[in-house]
């Protein structure tokens, strides 16, 4: 049977392995801001998006919760996936309750699968989650699979921890080993650690094999839109010079 305390742990050893894929460089040019809103004001959905995530993280402006919202709902209506990400993390309840904002479980939930099927691995592993929390084991291994087939280690974290549990319908200590190959030895807690030591000791050498030759056979390819989500204020500075050539 599935406890709280096996989500619990899963969501610990997926934040200590979860890069800062939407990291935002600091110092970033005194114009970009206005030519980024020029676009914005030309109706360009990325351009919102972008500017939704300075106000969001407070990279030159002053952080503004309720200004980043703005931004995002301005970006997911026009149809930018990553706008509609970030909307639907506003909409249940990541950042709290904000100015203006309506807290609706179920409208996020439909802005994240959006940008989940549009091919961001962020996405897809919280997509994921919510049907992990629902029991819905085979639709949480789909989108966990698709995110893993992004080199997104917080879905191989989870992928390794859900097949390693024999409290689970999906248990499978083939598999599992299979994503714990994928990642360091040192990955995770301790938790992790012990789960991935008992996995090893509990499998055949033919076992281990299936596993290694399984690793072996995946190919993995970010997405386009994982790409431009990862590129940050590259991403942006781009857009500026390619609407200004």
């Amino acid at each position: 049977m599935i406890t709280g305390k096996f989500l619990t742990r899963l969501i610990m050893c997926a934040l200590l392995v979860t890069g800062n894929v939407q990291a935002q460089d600091a110092a970033i040019p005194e114009t970009l801001i206005d030519q980024l809103e020029t676009l914005a004001e030309s109706e360009n959905a990325e351009a919102m998006y972008h500017l939704g995530m300075l106000y969001n993280n407070g990279v030159g402006v002053p952080r503004s919760p309720s200004k980043a919202l703005a931004y995002f709902r301005q970006a997911a209506e026009k149809g930018d996936a990553l706008g509609q990400y970030k909307l639907g993390c506003y909409l249940v309840g990541q950042f709290g309750q904000i100015d203006g904002l309506q807290l609706n479980k179920d409208e996020g939930i439909e802005y994240k699968q959006a940008a989940a099927e549009a091919g961001y691995a962020l996405a897809q592993y919280d997509v994921a989650g919510f049907h992990f929390q629902q029991k819905q084991w085979d639709s949480a291994l789909e989108w966990l699979t698709r995110a893993a087939k992004q080199a997104y280690r917080p879905a191989l974290v989870a992928l390794a921890g859900i097949y390693s549990d024999k409290g689970t319908p999906v248990y499978d200590p083939v598999s599992a080993w299979q994503y714990f190959l994928l990642m360091p030895e040192s990955t995770g807690t301790e938790w992790l650690q012990a789960r991935r030591s008992a996995v090893e000791g509990a499998l055949s050498a033919e076992q281990k094999q299936k596993a290694a030759e399984q690793k072996s056979s995946m190919q993995f390819d970010r997405t386009a839109l994982t790409k431009r989500a990862q590129a940050g204020l590259d991403r942006a500075k781009a857009l500026v010079m390619q609407q200004g050539d």
